[in-house]
């Protein structure tokens, strides 16, 4: 039987679940099956590894970026429904935004039989301006008309697309983002040590972290404040923020203006998450808008209870009082205080994490993979 030609499109290979999802799906879709292509933009953190793929054709193009930029876009748009053509593609499935509305017009182009799109957050949200958000849901219900399926890594995110009259009810499929969680366990006491004494900190510091890119979504300031409300009330607190991106200034004249210079830890890109993910006591996300992070079932499989904000997806993995906290966004007082309440009681630590050890199976790598493939061949049918 002729292997399923998939391609997957993505605008850029950052150190992001979106990225992680794409990778590890081309990483495990037995060879037998498929033949397997990536179209990305050139310049992300996980090219290297997107090029150490074995059996996949890849292609970073440095022209595929986020910004729009309406010349290169249709350049890209017309390359794309190219190379589709002449490798005569089965599935097309794309991921992110922007590359979710090229590839889909591409493959339209192309006459590619199936097109898949992940909706991994929608790109509209309540902090924007108004006619801005009502344009970006109109490209949406546009793009949607030339998808066979649309894939929600969320049910909130799929009743959120409804909502905005994006789409069909038949046409989405939810399937959970999935981690390899081998890499992710409880720490010893060498490794929480260890971790604590690279950055300049005391053993028997407390450690909270946040791990995510340095944007606006992602509202990294608010960590900071939420910090600041933390560290008046237990001392012994140190954080560290794993990351980087655009508002990496900002959030270090925010760290120099609160005083916390001395507490507080800008670690950048790193590739040992799971390491130092494994010797904090809390993991916190300040976001304002999701899908479903990869990161909190990482933070569960180290045993860490999870604070972080009630946006689109949390409560589809942290369930409040006995695995995390779940805060309002853009209240970073709120978040300290539950921090605070935590970190004063190694009991409620305890259970929190024993609890969230046990949540972690409907995130696994496997049952991702094997959901994708079934959906593969069932739109093929």
């Amino acid at each position: 039987m002729e292997p399923i030609r998939l391609m997957m499109v993505i605008t850029r290979l950052e150190l992001g679940g979106a990225q992680q999802m794409v990778l590890n799906l081309l990483r495990q879709l037995p060879r037998r099956k498929y033949q397997l292509y990536l179209v990305a933009g050139r310049g992300g953190l996980l090219d290297e590894e997107a090029r150490s793929l074995e059996q996949v054709e890849v292609h970073l193009w440095p022209g595929f970026k986020h910004p729009i930029r309406p010349l290169q876009d249709i350049v890209n748009l017309l390359r794309l429904a190219a190379l589709m053509r002449s490798k005569k593609i089965n599935i097309v499935h794309t991921h992110s935004s922007k590359a979710g509305v090229l590839g889909r017009i591409a493959a339209w182009l192309a006459n590619v039989p199936i097109v898949l799109h992940t909706i991994h957050g929608w790109p509209f949200h309540e902090y924007q301006f108004r006619l801005w958000r009502w344009c970006l849901i109109l490209v949406e219900r546009i793009a949607a008309r030339l998808a066979t399926r649309l894939i929600a890594v969320s049910e909130a995110t799929r009743c959120q697309g409804l909502k905005n009259r994006i789409g069909r009810e038949k046409q989405y499929t939810v399937i959970l983002p999935g981690s390899d969680l081998r890499a992710f366990a409880p720490a010893g006491e060498e490794v929480r040590r260890s971790v604590r004494e690279s950055f300049g900190f005391a053993s028997e510091a407390l450690l909270v972290g946040m791990v995510a890119c340095l944007k606006p979504q992602k509202a990294p300031e608010d960590f900071v404040r939420a910090a600041v409300y933390v560290a008046e009330r237990e001392p012994r607190t140190r954080f560290l923020l794993v990351g980087d991106g655009q508002q990496r200034k900002y959030v270090e004249q925010e760290i120099l203006c609160r005083g916390l210079q001395d507490k507080f830890i800008l670690a950048g890109w790193r590739r040992d998450v799971p390491r130092l993910m494994a010797a904090l006591d809390i993991l916190v996300l300040s976001s304002l808008w999701e899908g479903l992070p990869c990161v909190f079932a990482q933070a569960q499989a180290c045993g860490l209870p999870v604070v972080a904000t009630d946006v689109a997806g949390a409560r589809e993995a942290i369930e409040p009082g006995k695995t995390g906290i779940l805060v309002p966004p853009k209240n970073p007082q709120a978040m300290g205080r539950e921090i605070v309440n935590i970190l004063k009681s190694e009991s409620i630590r305890r259970n929190m994490g024993r609890a969230a050890l046990n949540s972690t199976r409907k995130f696994g790598l496997d049952i991702m993979l094997d959901r994708h493939d079934e959906l593969y061949r069932e739109c093929l049918q």
